[in-house]
């Protein structure tokens, strides 16, 4: 059984998410992206691509570096869990 999960994030965070390519980001948004990743993804999971219209919403994502909720298109992220066993009770 292949286990998913659907989570949302900026858009233009697709290249960095999906296929690691980090080229084009800032500094900033790159240590935004990974603290999005710490607390958004679960030890396991990975974000195999996305799916949706973008989607402009107020509050999309905190950033770190600005210390503020940003606002962002985003899409729905599709995750698959390639991990060692899954408790089905919270997807950890």
């Amino acid at each position: 059984m292949i286990y998913t999960d659907i989570v949302e994030a900026p858009d233009y965070w697709a290249p960095y998410l999906i296929n690691g390519d980090a080229t084009g980001y800032s500094d900033d948004e790159l240590v935004d992206i990974e603290y999005w990743i710490k607390n958004n993804i679960n030890c396991g999971w990975a974000i195999v691509s996305c799916q949706g219209e973008p989607e402009f919403k107020f509050k999309a994502y905190y950033s770190i570096t600005q210390d503020r909720m940003l606002g962002a298109n985003v899409v729905e992220y599709i995750l698959h869990y390639i991990g060692d066993g899954i408790n089905e009770d919270n997807n950890e």
